[in-house]
């Protein structure tokens, strides 16, 4: 659990000050509940009912033992090693309260008209990236993530696969 920008200043003050073969964790927030994680992104996809609990065996058979048995872990990791000793001070805003309020909220639900558009930017996105893998292609997977977007600011839609 840690904003991306917080996590690349830790990798900063790692290269910068951490001994080698160290290993350090970045975790702004210890043992985030998958509940509240959950509550958080339905309502940024704006659903507005609760979480159900969902019984192991069931996600089990639907999600596989490995992820399932993973979100019903009790996992606590913190990054006050991080704090301590590289100086380390994560600023930005929690998992939960991100979702509610800052690059995950929603303007839009899915299924109205607008979101049709976005499905269909990111089916192509999905499949450009599958194809940059297995064909072993790493400029073009590179070139799905630069800062600058080929086809102009958007809401422009490319059609990656025919290359513009």
């Amino acid at each position: 659990m840690v904003h991306v920008d917080d996590l690349a200043e830790l990798y900063v003050a790692v290269l910068e000050r951490a001994d080698a073969g160290t290993i350090w964790h970045g975790v702004t927030e210890s043992a985030v509940p998958v509940r509240d994680l959950a509550h958080a992104a339905g309502r940024a996809a704006g659903i507005l009912a609760a979480p159900r609990a969902w019984p192991v065996s069931e996600a089990r058979e639907a999600l596989g033992e490995a992820f399932a048995g993973a979100l019903a872990l009790d996992q606590r990791v913190t990054g006050d090693a991080a704090r301590k000793r590289l100086g380390w001070r994560p600023l930005r805003a929690g998992a939960v309260v991100e979702l509610a309020t800052g690059s995950y909220r929603t303007y839009e639900v899915l299924g109205t008209p607008d979101a049709a558009d976005d499905v269909q930017a990111i089916a192509a996105l999905v499949a450009a990236v599958e194809h940059a893998q297995q064909n072993e292609l790493p400029d073009a997977f590179m070139s799905l993530v630069r800062t600058e977007h080929p086809c102009g600011p958007p809401p422009t839609v490319c059609d990656w696969r025919a290359g513009t």
